[in-house]
């Protein structure tokens, strides 16, 4: 039927239906934008000062899919903007985040205490999530002050130093002295890094 419409016509429908498409989706934005600003301040304010969770969706190819996705986000973004903590627990396993609103007390330090446990949010040892824009915090279990983010207690080891001590293992030398003590390459390889790890260790924090 599209085949025997004349150009012109076929041309204004399509534009008109586009622009349907269009209104319609603004519509639909308008009163989704209310009902999303609804949703999050309701989950926020039943949560009082926390933990609250805005559950994951799972993402398939579906254009509905990508919009719950879209939606999940924008509702970790309000909850950043009014000074809710992207806030994780590692125990057994790494905890899905909650969002928690730290208060001041006396100690100056924001805190949030769940059951009777307190746990301390100093922002120095928060990071921000690129996405949301939100702090994130992260505790063990059963431990009040966070891991660092910024500058962790155990320093990690130079991925380059690493690299260079590898590659003495693609260099194959002959037999040398270290055989007539059974030792491995392999073995040589990983005294050399953890060699150059305690180098490196003492280095940063006594020099």
């Amino acid at each position: 039927m599209l085949a025997i419409l004349p150009q012109w016509l076929f041309y204004l429908l399509s534009g008109l239906l586009l622009g349907l498409l269009a209104g319609a989706a603004g519509v639909w934005y308008a009163v989704n934008r209310t009902s999303l600003e609804e949703e999050v301040e309701k989950t926020l304010v039943e949560a009082d000062n926390g933990p609250a969770e805005f559950e994951a969706v799972e993402v398939s190819l579906t254009p509905m899919d990508w919009i719950r996705a879209g939606r999940h986000l924008q509702k970790q973004r309000k909850a950043a903007k009014k000074g809710w903590v992207k806030w994780y627990r590692i125990g057994s396993n790494l905890s899905e985040p909650k969002w928690v609103k730290p208060e001041k007390d006396g100690s100056g330090v924001p805190k949030y205490r769940d059951g009777d446990e307190p746990y301390y949010f100093p922002p120095e040892a928060m990071t921000t999530d690129a996405r949301t824009g939100a702090h994130v915090a992260v505790h063990r279990e059963g431990e009040a002050d966070p891991i660092n983010l910024e500058d962790p207690a155990y320093p990690g080891l130079p991925t380059d130093l690493v690299e260079r001590t590898i590659n003495l293992e693609a260099e194959s030398d002959p037999p040398g002295f270290f055989d007539s003590f059974g030792m491995s390459t392999q073995a040589l390889l990983w005294l050399a890094i953890g060699g150059s790890f305690i180098v490196y260790a003492g280095v940063r924090y006594l020099g």
